[in-house]
């Protein structure tokens, strides 16, 4: 992208491979320093991790399976880089995938995770975010219920409901 004018030119070689099914679709997160971009592949049921080289991707190692019985939703990379969030979903409710960030980009599973995520059975984490200070994570829940799940992300990177989680949403 050309930061004056904001105007986008195709990166040679691109289409890159996520080496993963995407068919059901695909999310996306990127750490905080550019270093390395995070795909979820819905349909292969795993996580691919991608160094960024001048905006060309290519991928390093195998794809991260996500567990067993289910497909990633949502990526999201905290603030400080160290753990990287991901919405999975089953037929008995969603859960929330945790991992650590080594300093090469690859992924490791938090002790414990997933974590349910406050959904019932057939529902699921739609979007997360992080706050400033990766201390916290913001689940909007897709069970067609207006609930917004906060947990409290621990220095291991477990994760906890704060007190009165979930929180309604207000219609507009």
């Amino acid at each position: 992208m050309d930061s004056a004018t904001g105007i986008l030119t195709l990166i040679a070689g691109s289409r890159f491979s996520t080496g993963g099914s995407g068919a059901d679709g695909i999310s996306l997160a990127v750490s905080p320093d550019g270093r390395f971009l995070y795909a979820s592949n819905a349909s292969s049921g795993n996580i691919s991790v991608m160094p960024v080289n001048n905006g060309a991707l290519q991928l390093s190692g195998s794809p991260v399976p996500v567990a067993a019985g289910t497909f990633a939703v949502d990526l999201q990379v905290t603030a400080d880089g160290k753990y990287l969030a991901v919405t999975i979903a089953s037929l008995s409710g969603g859960f929330i995938a945790m991992y650590n960030i080594a300093a090469d980009g690859s992924l490791s599973q938090i002790p414990g995770s997933p974590f349910a995520d406050g959904n019932p059975p057939g529902g699921f984490t739609d979007s997360l975010d992080s706050n400033c200070a990766a201390n916290r994570l913001f689940v909007l829940n897709n069970s067609g219920l207006p609930l917004i799940d906060v947990f409290s992300i621990n220095s291991s990177g477990a994760l906890s409901p704060i007190p009165n989680s979930p929180f309604t949403m207000e219609p507009a």
